[in-house]
């Protein structure tokens, strides 16, 4: 405990009567007449300095052990702060949001680890947030939340890929002209809702095309003109084609439906003779447009699939190769390793260019849209192919070169 104010006077006074005593002495010697008085003053006024030293001993005592308190106060304190910014970066790292804290011309002070993982930023401070995302706009932001107004805007970036953001700017309350940018990745929901919109419109349009031709169909039979009496078995046999045409369709749709929303139930199914069952079902098919369809591979690979949806996966692949081959041969390869089994099925067809590979996996894209219809397809088989084999954990992927023929693989887990 500190000493109080009095006490405080005594120390001060303490110089004072050393002062005094030496006088005393003095005075003691010079005069001696006067050294029994000089000898009582010496006395006294020693006392009170011994006493005033005292107190003084007693406050550098006391304030050298507040001051050790309020050090350990403060490393305390300093301790409990850096855990709080520590948790505060392990947070921020640890969102999927880009986060960055930038001063009032956009200088960056800090970026979390989605933010350097987005734009491929190593050490980001110092940097500018214009020279880092190559983004007037997210600039103008900045520099609007520093002047006290906050911004949230959606805005695709272009660097360095295509993403939509929803950002936002605002001022940091604790610190005048420190501005902190959040940027919320919704390309992938964007992705999504643009999926759904040529979902709808491509079944629209595939349900509307057989359905006007039945209707036109149908009315025309309706009218019973005996002058169209010979045009009756034709649109007769018309009108069956288009209703089979739009059971695929809907056969499809339903394959679709059950994979993205069943569990999936697996079994051990013996790979080799599923594919060898397929190639034989589709061998007269081949046959009739002079290809030579061949399967080559082990006898016997097992693991644990769905036997009903690994049929569907190589019957659209395999049945895919014929329709769009005109000559020469498909292969189909099954080849057993380590960790995992691949399918390959390869033709010599028309192949497909660059930029339609990315997206022939999608619902009704087609490559050749002429061809597909002639031959009955939905543009749904290769969309029904990447939905099961991603199900079982596999991935299926493309190699093709246009006029020289495509190599659909197909990796799946042995469990």
């Amino acid at each position: 405990m500190v000493p109080g104010s009095g006490q405080l006077r005594w120390a001060k006074l303490a110089p004072l009567f050393g002062v005094l005593v030496v006088a005393a002495a003095l005075v003691g010697i010079l005069h001696p007449p006067s050294s029994f008085l000089a000898l009582i003053a010496l006395v006294f006024f020693g006392l009170v300095m011994l006493y005033g030293c005292f107190l003084a001993w007693r406050l550098l005592g006391a304030w050298d052990l507040a001051i050790k308190d309020l050090l350990g106060q403060q490393s305390a304190l300093e301790v409990e702060c850096d855990r709080h910014r520590n948790a505060l970066d392990e947070l921020a790292d640890g969102l999927a949001i880009v986060i960055f804290l930038t001063d009032r011309t956009g200088k960056i002070l800090y970026a979390n680890r989605a933010a350097q993982d987005a734009f491929g930023l190593g050490e980001p401070s110092g940097l500018a947030i214009l020279g880092v995302t190559i983004s007037q706009e997210v600039n103008e932001m900045v520099l609007q939340a520093a002047s006290g107004q906050p911004a949230r805007r959606e805005l695709v970036l272009r660097h360095p890929r295509d993403r939509s953001y929803v950002v936002g700017t605002w001022q940091e309350a604790s610190v005048e002209g420190r501005v902190f940018i959040s940027m919320v990745d919704i390309s992938e929901l964007r992705y999504l809702e643009r999926v759904r919109r040529d979902f709808v419109a491509n079944v629209s349009h595939e349900l509307r095309t057989p359905m006007t031709t039945i209707r036109a169909m149908a009315e025309t039979l309706q009218d019973d003109d005996p002058e169209d009496q010979e045009l009756r078995p034709r649109y007769l046999s018309k009108i069956v084609r288009e209703v089979d045409r739009l059971t695929t369709i809907t056969d499809d749709l339903l394959i679709l439906s059950t994979v993205e929303a069943s569990n999936l139930q697996k079994s051990e199914v013996d790979l080799a003779e599923l594919l060898r069952v397929c190639v034989q079902q589709l061998v007269p098919l081949a046959t009739e447009k002079g290809l030579v369809l061949g399967y080559q591979g082990p006898y016997c690979v097992k693991g644990m699939f769905n036997g009903d949806q690994m049929t569907q996966v190589f019957l659209n692949l395999i049945q895919n190769a014929v329709n769009y081959t005109g000559r020469g041969t498909i292969s189909v390869r099954l080849m057993d390793r380590d960790d995992d089994i691949l399918v390959e099925v390869e033709d010599t067809g028309i192949g497909i260019s660059a930029d339609q590979a990315t997206r022939v996996f999608e619902r009704f894209y087609r490559v050749d849209k002429g061809r597909s219809r002639a031959s009955g397809g939905t543009g749904l088989g290769l969309s029904i192919v990447r939905n099961i084999v991603e199900a079982h954990g596999g991935r299926v992927s493309l190699e093709s070169e246009l006029n020289r023929g495509s190599t659909f693989r197909v990796s799946l887990p042995k469990t």
